[in-house]
């Protein structure tokens, strides 16, 4: 790592040559020298190593030309681009900081690491004064804090900001507290004539408490930064040190947004030749940007919009030439149409190119319908409705007068799974779209089209309503138990939308229409994944009948692994043919689509720390034994695999640490327990976890282990203390005292010689 005052240096020539060429358009400024923004840095950073990490933080977008990132988290682990976590610009006279998250006004946080300094820091570097006189808005915990540090505090009821700042130096609060247009006017005077602003705001968190208004263009704390450069993000940057963020080195001078723009711009000019890191975080840096900054800020814009009619034609991905890291500005073009496609009235949207490839085109000449649905709302989530929009095109939703304003949303697309962190993307990395319904009418439109659906909340009490959807496509859409097969192949599995969906009460799968539309019989493959989601719902404990179906998605591309669990599930195109070939799920079994299911499935009070990917295949075991009977075991724990790996697990010292490491090794142990006590033993023990009180679940790592043994003792009258022991799986010492009157019991030759 380059000691800190190069790293400063480094930063201060990006922005000294930035200043120089670029002017904001926004209110006058001052352009700061190279050693006047080193002296910043130093003060802000003055002996920090490291700070908190209050939650999850959100990120920041610095994109002003005397704008700079203090602190920076990653996209994802160690290593990633960086994302900025703390930020500071001049603006006119005064200055200001922000903070990714308003936990860092909190006493849990300012005495943790060196977070209280930076508060400090920030604080006298803004307002420029050592002892500053400090105006605080509804901050008990940071001004009681100031005070112990010596430091002038002066409570403020923002009520008047122009009134009350008269008397101070600096005003420290939550962004939202910035007031409304007449109070944000007084801050802007205040902070150009040599007032300095400290604010914090969770961007994404406000995002999703303020889920009907936009954190672009709505907060308060984002209307006032962005005039200097400044503004929260949706975004959530990783931790760089165990417990926190490190505060020892300068971040990445391609943190700024312009400095990233003129980077990659040069390059594609061929002036200058990016490492593989530098476009990495390049691009990083402006995907975010293009979604955090409003479209009217003159900053930003108006250099981007004179490049991106000469990039916009390479910006469609594709699986088999997909954009990838070194197509930097293509990639970060396809973000910002994205953005733009994504913010627009839904009049104004058309068509992106890469629909086509993904997830697919629709028939000019498919005719576009108007049909009634029925949604019963008290199945919570996605409703299917067996209709596409055609990508670009309007829809239009009708619901009775009562249902107008319930959390009810028109949900365009299935394939939600973002791609924002992929290195490459073989589709564009957001292709679908969510409308709140707040009116009887709604409308709607998609860039990338996709199937429709109604997603209704939790605890929705409206009924059984009547739906008018118009200005869509059928899509195939079987529903066993309702379609008539006949129906299905004459006339339903050829409908013209390209994607489709198989149905029933406990799952819905998505998959290209032309792999559906070669099935002429779907009964068979549906009652058997009910048959599945009945056995993973008896291990689990639940209903076999479900508040809502789960979901299987099969895309281009997912965000991370071959497969990935969650609402919906996800898997690769290649997948999608698997789902429907009834004899290959009887007699092949699926395992990593019943691993996924699984984990679904899954529940934290007794998945301890390393065995996240180990009671998971409990579902694909039970499913493989009740359900696919005739399918082969998972290879890792055929008799011989099993042999070989536990003989050398216990060779080489029995260490825990290798158990939580290795998923198929961890199994045996459970595997060992199924075969002693069979199955009905551990239905018998999750289920206890379906009735714990509230004080009675596994508070820590060492109470999930001592009751999961303890459990599972007392439900099969056998004491598994020395069975957890020769494992090395560790459990205390009350734990396997309170189960030692059950008779001790060991695998037959375990552990083995």
């Amino acid at each position: 790592m380059p000691h800190r005052k190069l790293k400063l240096m480094m930063c201060l020539f990006v922005f000294s040559g930035l200043i120089s060429g670029i002017s904001s358009g926004q209110a006058p400024s001052r352009s700061p020298s190279a050693s006047t923004v080193q002296n910043d840095l130093a003060i802000i950073l003055k002996d920090l190593s490291e700070i908190d990490a209050p939650g999850a933080p959100g990120g920041m977008c610095v994109f002003g030309p005397q704008a700079f990132t203090v602190i920076a988290g990653t996209t994802g682990k160690k290593g990633d681009a960086e994302l900025p976590l703390v930020s500071a610009a001049r603006f006119g006279l005064g200055r200001i900081a922000g903070l990714g998250h308003t936990g860092y006004f909190g006493t849990e946080s300012l005495n943790k690491f060196d977070t209280g300094k930076l508060i400090v820091n920030l604080i006298r570097w803004a307002s420029d004064k050592t002892n500053p006189r400090i105006g605080i808005i509804r901050e008990d915990k940071l001004a009681k804090y100031l005070k112990n540090q010596g430091l002038t505090v002066i409570p403020l009821p923002g009520k008047d900001m122009a009134g009350e700042l008269k008397n101070c130096d600096i005003l420290c609060c939550n962004s939202d507290r910035f007031g409304d247009e007449e109070a944000r006017t007084a801050l802007l005077q205040f902070i150009q004539k040599g007032g300095g602003v400290v604010g914090t705001m969770t961007g994404w968190g406000w995002q999703q408490i303020n889920s009907r208004k936009s954190l672009v263009n709505d907060s308060n704390g984002n209307k006032l930064f962005a005039e200097a450069g400044i503004v929260w993000s949706g975004s959530m940057p990783g931790r760089t040190s165990d417990k926190g963020y490190s505060a020892k080195d300068v971040p990445s001078k391609y943190c700024n947004a312009l400095v990233a723009l003129d980077a990659l711009q040069t390059q594609a000019a061929k002036k200058i030749n990016l490492s593989k890191e530098e476009t990495i975080q390049c691009v990083a840096t402006l995907s975010d940007a293009v979604r955090a900054i409003a479209d009217n800020n003159s900053i930003f814009w108006s250099r981007f919009k004179l490049i991106e009619t000469s990039i916009s034609a390479a910006a469609i991905p594709t699986e088999k030439k997909p954009i990838t890291n070194s197509d930097g500005l293509a990639k970060v073009i396809l973000a910002y149409q994205i953005h733009k496609y994504q913010s627009m009235p839904s009049e104004q949207v058309k068509a992106h190119p890469a629909a086509t490839n993904f997830p697919g085109a629709v028939p000019k000449d498919a005719p576009r319908v108007s049909e009634r649905i029925t949604i019963k709302t008290e199945n919570p989530r996605w409703h299917s409705t067996g209709l596409y929009a055609a990508p670009g095109e309007l829809i239009t939703v009708t619901v009775p007068q009562s249902a107008s304003d319930n959390k009810l949303r028109l949900r365009i697309g299935c394939h939600s799974d973002g791609l924002w962190n992929n290195d490459k993307w073989s589709r564009p990395p957001e292709i679908t779209r969510v409308f709140p319904i707040t009116n009887i009418l709604t409308k709607g439109a998609c860039a990338f089209g996709g199937l429709i659906y109604i997603d209704v909340p939790q605890k929705c009490t409206l009924g059984e309503i009547a739906v008018q959807i118009s200005g869509a496509v059928r899509a195939p859409w079987y529903i066993l138990g309702k379609t008539d097969p006949q129906q299905w192949r004459r006339t339903i599995r050829n409908y013209p939308a390209p994607i489709a969906e198989f149905q029933t009460d406990k799952l819905v799968i998505s998959i290209p229409s032309r792999f559906m539309r070669e099935l002429d019989d779907p009964e068979p493959v549906m009652k058997f994944w009910n048959e599945v989601m009945d056995a993973c719902a008896d291990l689990a404990g639940i209903d076999r009948n479900r508040p809502s179906p789960e979901r299987f998605v099969s895309d281009v591309q997912i965000s991370v692994g071959y497969m990935h669990s969650g609402y919906p599930l996800m898997c690769f195109l290649d997948a999608a043919p698997r789902f429907i070939k009834v004899d290959h799920l009887r007699n092949d079994g699926d395992w990593g689509m019943f691993h996924e299911i699984g984990h679904n499935h899954q529940n934290g009070d007794w998945t301890f720390n390393g065995a996240g990917e180990v009671t998971v295949n409990l579902f694909s075991l039970y499913i493989l034994d009740t359900v696919a009977t005739n399918a082969p075991k998972h290879g890792a724990i055929v008799p011989e695999s099993r042999t070989k790996n536990m003989k050398k697990y216990f060779a080489e010292g029995a260490q825990f640490s290798k158990w939580q490491s290795d998923p198929f090794l961890a199994l045996i142990m459970y595997v060992q327990l199924r075969e002693a006590f069979g199955w009905d033993s551990f239905k018998k023990v999750i289920a206890q976890y379906r009735t714990l009180g509230n004080n009675e679940h596994p508070k820590n790592d060492e109470e999930k282990r001592d009751q999961w043994m303890v459990r599972f003792s007392k439900v099969v009258g056998k004491n598994l203390g020395p069975f957890f022991q020769a494992w090395n799986v560790p459990t205390s010492d009350d734990a396997r005292k309170s189960i030692s009157d059950l008779p001790a019991w060991m695998p037959e030759g375990f552990p083995p010689k």
